[in-house]
């Protein structure tokens, strides 16, 4: 399945990261490489238009859609939010206690991990796909 995501201005060193990613996983005949997601430059704003593709597994199209769903799904484990992060291009970094910051297409957000549990509450599911959206992601 392919999509298209409007993910905001991609930075030209990001961009060649993210073609010469996919250009190998396509050399390998990966299966990842067939379940892709691309991004583009939004049309409407000045500028080239750039697309950038990247792989996206079925787990983790799995949690973009739970995290999109409505009502506000619980049960969703906080290691497949960042593995969904990163593979979008974002990053994920330690801070102090159990705060996490993630940062994607210049939007910066700033989490609790759940703990003891490894389960996301509600209302951080709502600030993820709040996050998301501001990142420009869509499912």
């Amino acid at each position: 399945m392919i999509q298209y995501l409007y993910l905001g201005r991609v930075g030209y060193d990001m961009g060649l990261r993210l073609q010469a990613e996919m250009a190998g996983l396509v050399a390998e005949g990966s299966r990842r490489a067939r379940d892709s997601v691309k991004c583009y430059h939004d049309p409407g704003a000045p500028g080239p238009r750039r697309t950038v593709s990247f792989a996206m597994n079925k787990a983790r199209q799995a949690t973009l859609n739970a995290i999109f769903a409505r009502p506000t799904k619980a049960d969703i484990r906080w290691s497949a939010i960042e593995s969904l992060i990163r593979a979008l291009g974002g990053e994920v970094m330690e801070r102090a206690g159990s705060r996490v910051a993630a940062r994607l297409n210049g939007v910066t957000a700033v989490f609790h991990r759940p703990h003891p549990r490894p389960e996301t509450k509600k209302g951080a599911v709502e600030a993820v796909r709040q996050f998301l959206t501001n990142a420009g992601v869509k499912p």
